[in-house]
C-alpha cells in the first residue's frame, strides 16, 4: 500500500508561483482539464438542451441504481461527513476542506437564487415531454424545477474532493478523486436534475475555491513558519 498520508504529515508549502503550483499539482490539474474538455465537447457539438434530450434517451436499470446512489456524494450531509473524517485525521487539513466547502456553497447558492434564478431545470424546461411520458425519469428521485445554474451537488463534490486531491498529491488517487467528482456531475444530468452547462459551471466553481483555499493556506503557513524561524534566529 502506498504511503500517501505522508503528504499530510509534511504539509509545509512555500509561497508558490503559478508555475510552481502547476508542477507540484500537475496530476490534479491535468486530470481536471482532461475531463472538463471531454465535457465541453458534447456541449459545443450538441448544444445544452439538445445534449440533455439525447442523453435522456440512454438509460438502463443498473445506471438508474448507480447514478441515483453515487449522486449522494455531492449531498451537503455527505460532504460534511467527509470534512469531519478529514478533521479527525488532521485538524488543519479538515479546516481547509471546510473553508472550501463553505465558500463554494455560499457562492453557488447566491448564483442559483439571485443571479440566475430565472434558469429552470430539465423537467421544467421539457415539461411537455415529461407530461406526455416521452421523457425518462428515474424512479424514486425527488425532482426540482427551479435554481438550475450552477449545479450545487457538483460544486460541492469538487470543492471537497479536489482539495483532498491537492493535499494528498498522489497521481493515482488524484485521478480517481477527479474522476469520481465528474461522475457525480454526470449523475445530475442522468437524473434530470441539471443540464450539462450547470454541471460544468459547478465543477469550475468548486475547483476554483479548492485551489484558492489550498493556495491561501499554503501561503499563510509558509509565512507563519518563516516568522517563527526569524524569531528563533
Amino acid at each position: 500500500m502506498q504511503n500517501w498520508d505522508f503528504k499530510l504529515e509534511n504539509f509545509e508549502i512555500n509561497c508558490m508561483s503559478l508555475s510552481d503550483f502547476y508542477i507540484k499539482n500537475r496530476p490534479v490539474i491535468l486530470s481536471f482539464l482532461g475531463f472538463y474538455l471531454i465535457g465541453l465537447i458534447p456541449l459545443i457539438y450538441f448544444g445544452n438542451y439538445e445534449f440533455s434530450i439525447s442523453f435522456n434517451s440512454i438509460h438502463h436499470p443498473f445506471a438508474d441504481f448507480f447514478f441515483k446512489n453515487i449522486t449522494y456524494i455531492g449531498d451537503g450531509i455527505t460532504a460534511f461527513i467527509i470534512v469531519l473524517v478529514v478533521f479527525l485525521i488532521r485538524k488543519r487539513e479538515g479546516l481547509m476542506v471546510l473553508v472550501s466547502l463553505l465558500l463554494t456553497t455560499a457562492v453557488a447558492q447566491f448564483l442559483k437564487r439571485y443571479v440566475f434564478s430565472d434558469l429552470f431545470r430539465p423537467t421544467s424546461v421539457f415539461k411537455d415531454l415529461v407530461d406526455n411520458g416521452s421523457w425518462y425519469l428515474v424512479e424514486g428521485v425527488n425532482l426540482h424545477e427551479k435554481y438550475s445554474f450552477p449545479s450545487g451537488h457538483t460544486a460541492t463534490v469538487f470543492s471537497v474532493l479536489i482539495l483532498i486531491a491537492l493535499l494528498i498529491n498522489n497521481k493515482k488517487i488524484s485521478f480517481f478523486l477527479v474522476f469520481i467528482s465528474f461522475v457525480v456531475g454526470l449523475s445530475r444530468i442522468y437524473l434530470s436534475q441539471h443540464f450539462l452547462i450547470d454541471v460544468l459551471a459547478g465543477s469550475l466553481l468548486g475547483t476554483f475555491f479548492s485551489v484558492l483555499t489550498y493556495y491561501f493556506f499554503s501561503t499563510y503557513l509558509n509565512k507563519k513558519k518563516q516568522n517563527t524561524l526569524n524569531n528563533d534566529g
